[in-house]
């Protein structure tokens, strides 16, 4: 089910905003305070990769993306578009505190178990 959406400009000056909104997500779809955190946290770091990404090509888009749905298993995803994983610092913190992490062409996909599913860190694909 389809929780929310957020397009904002590919500036820095928006990852609070980002931050603010995934939190708000996460707590509202019952994820304890801890995880709740992680995803605050995740949400950043894939916004700074996004912009850094958007702001180092003249083609990128002028705008990103974030979906958040919540499956039936109370499973959180959150989708950031368009997002690339790099060696960067903010890609370790992303798979240090996601569970699952994918990726592919169109950008990133984060996963938090809900209330009642269990959890064991998968590698990024």
């Amino acid at each position: 089910m389809k929780l929310a959406a957020l397009t904002v400009p590919a500036e820095m000056t928006h990852i609070r905003t980002a931050r603010l909104v995934a939190a708000a997500i996460a707590s509202q779809a019952g994820l304890d305070p801890e995880t709740v955190e992680d995803v605050r946290l995740a949400v950043g770091e894939a916004f700074v990769l996004s912009t850094r990404q958007a702001t180092g090509h003249a083609s990128s888009p002028a705008n990103l993306e974030l979906e958040f749905d919540l499956a039936a298993d109370n499973t959180l995803c959150v989708r950031v578009q368009p997002c690339v994983l790099d060696e960067s610092l903010a890609t370790l913190v992303v798979q240090a505190v996601v569970p699952r992490v994918t990726e592919d062409s169109s950008g990133l996909e984060m996963w938090w178990p809900g209330a009642g599913t269990t959890s064991s860190r998968q590698p990024v694909h």
